[in-house]
């Protein structure tokens, strides 16, 4: 009886089996006609990964003081470790080498209004240097080495530079690109690091104290045609400045309290005046203009930590930060979200943004990876 049971079952089982074989290699495969195979999402350029539907990573190899052309059709930038200049397709996404510098220890490129043609900031061993690199003639030339800091005239493909002939004081001259034919501006009494910015479409160069949490940083002009220091603004703790194309409106980042994690950003006019607060918790090296001087786009940290002094143990990196991106209208104060939260897929601590022209995409680097991304608008 046992026996006959056991034949009975396993007849049975060999017949479902058999059912079940038939299903899968005829009808299942009737219902998928007209279907295209499940496969894996492959990058649809060489150089590009689909993170999601609006951010792509569009570099892949980190680039140092990453610029876009005026037409939007070409990133240019310095590798981090060997400082080859690379120009890469925004369309197509191919890199070209431009030229490779056989420079060591990259620090920051500064670029003048023709592409190409850019400065670069070395560290070698015993100070910093800068060089003029030129990858239409395939040149690097070296500046004289005192040069403390150093920026282009907007209005001209001159140079701006400081260097310092006492502890005290900083000395601006005016330049050719290669440093050459040197004309001194004005000496001025300032112990302090400095940054230093053009003011667009002005004869005026910007110059503040380094940010930090326990001093103000007012922002000073210097006139290169009248040669006369006037001051911008009194300044704010631990401030930065960013200014618009035309010159004519300033974001500033600052620091509302002593040994606090918190941060403010605003606006002021070209004179100092009309502080209008934007309600961003960000830094303007988290920002840029768009090309009409109407609306910043910005990346938001979220995770600074409560025990961080802001700006200093963000500079001296310490940490990096997790960034929302966010549009400010500044005629209205509207601000909108550019990308979702969800359709960022990792932590991005974003710096260098830069802005295509049509406002259709937005480019940032990551500092962690040193690669750039590419958010569609």
């Amino acid at each position: 009886m046992l026996k006959r049971f056991f034949i009975i079952s396993s007849a049975l089982l060999g017949i479902i089996l058999f059912l079940w074989l038939l299903y899968f290699f005829f009808f299942s495969q009737k219902e998928g006609e007209g279907s295209p195979p499940i496969t894996d999402i492959e990058p649809s350029s060489e150089g590009e990964d689909i993170l999601s539907p609006t951010l792509k990573q569009f570099t892949d190899i980190p680039l140092l003081s990453a610029k876009l052309s005026k037409d939007g059709t070409t990133l240019y930038g310095y590798h981090p470790l060997t400082a080859t200049l690379y120009a890469i397709d925004t369309e197509t996404y191919k890199k070209t080498v431009l030229l490779d510098t056989n420079l060591i220890n990259p620090l920051v490129g500064i670029w003048s209004k023709n592409n190409p043609l850019s400065l670069l900031k070395t560290q070698p061993q015993g100070g910093s240097q800068y060089f003029l690199i030129d990858s239409d003639l395939q040149t690097v030339s070296a500046l004289q080495d005192d040069i403390h800091y150093l920026t282009w005239d907007s209005l001209s493909e001159k140079i701006v530079y400081i260097n310092r002939k006492s502890p005290g004081s900083l000395s601006f001259y005016t330049a050719n690109p290669n440093g050459s034919s040197p004309q001194e501006i004005l000496t001025i009494e300032e112990k302090e690091y400095i940054d230093m910015t053009a003011i667009p479409e002005s004869p005026l160069i910007a110059y503040w104290p380094e940010s930090s949490n326990v001093r103000i940083s007012p922002l000073y002009s210097v006139n290169l045609s009248t040669k006369k220091k006037n001051t911008l603004f009194s300044g704010k703790y631990g401030a930065s400045y960013l200014f618009s194309p035309n010159g004519k409106t300033i974001l500033v980042s600052w620091a509302p309290e002593k040994n606090s994690s918190r941060l403010s950003l605003a606006t002021i006019n070209g004179y100092g005046g009309e502080y209008t607060d934007l309600g961003l918790p960000t830094l303007t090296s988290k920002c840029t203009w768009n090309t009409e001087n109407t609306s910043l786009y910005c990346a938001v940290p979220t995770n600074i930590p409560s025990t961080a002094i802001m700006p200093d143990d963000y500079l001296k990196g310490e940490f990096h930060t997790t960034d929302v991106f966010w549009k400010i209208t500044l005629a209205t104060g509207e601000k909108e979200r550019i990308i979702k939260p969800e359709d960022i897929p990792q932590s991005f601590d974003a710096t260098n943004l830069l802005l295509s022209p049509g406002e259709q995409k937005l480019y940032f680097t990551d500092k962690v990876s040193g690669n750039v991304y590419e958010i569609a608008l």
